[in-house]
């Protein structure tokens, strides 16, 4: 299955359109199934459309970067800046995976450099649909990982992906990442990102 594992809605202040428009998109374009990960936040919509997997988690600003946690309840516990092992951890114990994001990105303050490696999630973030430079350095470093488009519009959708062997199920996506077997996939296109920023340019200026 083809399943976008980093997409934000707009309940991530930077983000802009809702879950039910990105779903309705991303079934459009081809993909089985999205993994939306606020920042900070867990979706409480309960929206869903035949056909394609929605899977809701958090985007978590840990001590050292940005982590990423699925399969976990609604109430998962963690605080904003504590160590991204120990985030990982609390996600194993409450039945989830973890996965580091944009490792390698430019942008310090939400990314980990090489002590990805020791934080010991269930998996790091090979590709990003939105970090050209993270992507230059995952491609050696980063060699089985999961592919994500770091979507913040319906326009970056699929911009990266991960392949996986198993059913459209959320137990059987979480049980093919321990089990590491997926694939990344890198789609980018610079021109989605830029018309993201034309709309929320927009935006603003309309108000």
């Amino acid at each position: 299955m083809r399943l976008d594992f980093h997409v934000h809605s707009n309940l991530s202040k930077d983000a802009l359109h809702s879950l039910k428009h990105l779903a309705v998109k991303a079934k459009a374009i081809g993909l089985d199934g999205i993994a939306v990960c606020d920042h900070d936040a867990m979706p409480k919509d309960d929206f869903k459309l035949e056909g394609l997997l929605i899977m809701r988690g958090i985007e978590c600003s840990a001590q050292e970067g940005h982590i990423s946690v699925f399969g976990v309840p609604p109430d998962f516990d963690y605080m904003k800046g504590i160590p991204a092992a120990e985030i990982a951890r609390r996600a194993e114990r409450a039945g989830g995976i973890s996965i580091v994001n944009h490792a390698f990105s430019i942008r310090k303050r939400n990314s980990m450099g090489s002590h990805a490696f020791k934080v010991k999630a269930t998996a790091i973030e090979r590709f990003n649909g939105s970090d050209f430079i993270h992507n230059l350095r995952a491609w050696k470093s980063i060699p089985v990982g999961t592919g994500g488009s770091d979507a913040h519009s319906v326009y970056e959708l699929g911009n990266a992906y991960t392949l996986l062997e198993c059913e459209p199920w959320e137990d059987a996506v979480l049980e093919a990442v321990r089990k590491k077997q997926f694939k990344a996939v890198l789609a980018q296109n610079p021109f989605s990102i830029l018309r993201r920023k034309y709309e929320r340019l927009m935006k603003k200026r309309d108000k």
